[in-house]
């Protein structure tokens, strides 16, 4: 599942906005598009059009207006996850996993605030060890096409979709899918409470329609609480350059899996939702610009393989493990 950074980062960064009156931020992005989905993604975005062309009368930015949009977005992320058992009621031996992502799109200028940014992503998981019938690995290789609304460098309002294929060895129609995300956020409380809602929609997941939102709490000019499902974070801003975070996240998505001879047979061609419950600490560094590191550990409370498809009773769980991760980003 994706995650929203650019909506955490619009309302804590070090620029200073003073509102005349509520703004809301709306942002998209799905895996199977029907007419229904995308007029109501088309609607709630309609609210910008009038802000787009008003934005002076609205905000007054007291930071360098000059400032140029970054339109080259880079995403670099490696999380290693130890060895712990793997169980479907017995004990079916030990496996450790490797997660790798690569994420790279460029922006369009189309008018005003209004962007379209298309670019291409590459998922993996790789386990450590072959456990019939698990898979050894899980991929997805896509492309981004989003509509995006862009906000002092951040996307504020967006459609996004990820048209692509989830798979384990081979790629064929039986594997496309075009995710979408589906999020609006609204002011609460002033300047420094803000509300986010949303969808997370997908065909290969269950169910596959999953709600999305929470609160953000700017709670003074260090300090900010994100209790937003599924990423909820605590983050401590030291200096320009420095930044601590406690982290909780439930990641994974679906993937069909190949046809082959794996046992029971019932799983050959099958769908598979992989998912994940983590939490730990994180640093960031943003010394390097246009460049960011982040590295973090923490405990991977467990990790699970859901055939869901097969029937109630299909699901395999690893036991929790420590983790650690490091990811290079960059905005240009």
């Amino acid at each position: 599942m994706r995650i929203y950074k650019d909506f955490f980062a619009l309302f804590f960064k070090p620029i200073h906005i003073t509102l005349s009156q509520p703004i809301c931020f709306p942002r998209m992005k799905s895996k199977i598009i029907t007419s229904a989905v995308f007029a109501c993604a088309i609607s709630a975005l309609l609210p910008f059009s009038v802000f787009a062309g008003q934005t002076d009368a609205k905000a007054t930015v007291t930071a360098d207006k000059t400032e140029p949009t970054p339109l080259d977005l880079l995403n670099v992320d490696e999380n290693y996850t130890g060895e712990s058992t793997v169980r479907q009621g017995a004990l079916l031996g030990k496996q450790d996993a490797l997660h790798s992502s690569f994420d790279y799109s460029h922006r369009f200028h189309v008018t005003g605030q209004w962007y379209l940014r298309l670019g291409v992503a590459y998922e993996r998981y790789d386990f450590g060890r072959s456990i019939s019938p698990l898979p050894q690995h899980l991929q997805a290789a896509s492309a981004t096409v989003a509509y995006e609304y862009v906000v002092q460098g951040f996307a504020a309002a967006a459609i996004e979709l990820h048209p692509g294929f989830y798979f384990e060895n081979d790629v064929t129609g039986r594997n496309f899918d075009v995710p979408i995300d589906v999020y609006t956020a609204f002011k609460i409380h002033g300047d420094k409470v803000f509300g986010m809602v949303g969808f997370f929609e997908g065909q290969f997941i269950n169910p596959p329609v999953i709600p999305i939102g929470g609160v953000i709490w700017l709670i003074n000019d260090k300090t900010r609480l994100e209790a937003i499902f599924p990423r909820p974070s605590l983050t401590y801003t030291l200096n320009e350059d420095w930044e601590l975070a406690a982290t909780a996240d439930i990641g994974g998505y679906g993937f069909r899996m190949d046809k082959n001879g794996r046992t029971p047979a019932t799983y050959s061609g099958s769908v598979l939702q992989y998912s994940y419950y983590q939490a730990g600490l994180q640093v960031k560094y943003s010394g390097w610009k246009p460049f960011d590191l982040v590295v973090g550990g923490g405990y991977n409370f467990e990790r699970e393989y859901d055939f869901f498809r097969n029937g109630p009773f299909q699901k395999y769980k690893a036991c929790g493990a420590p983790y650690i991760k490091v990811s290079f980003e960059a905005k240009f």
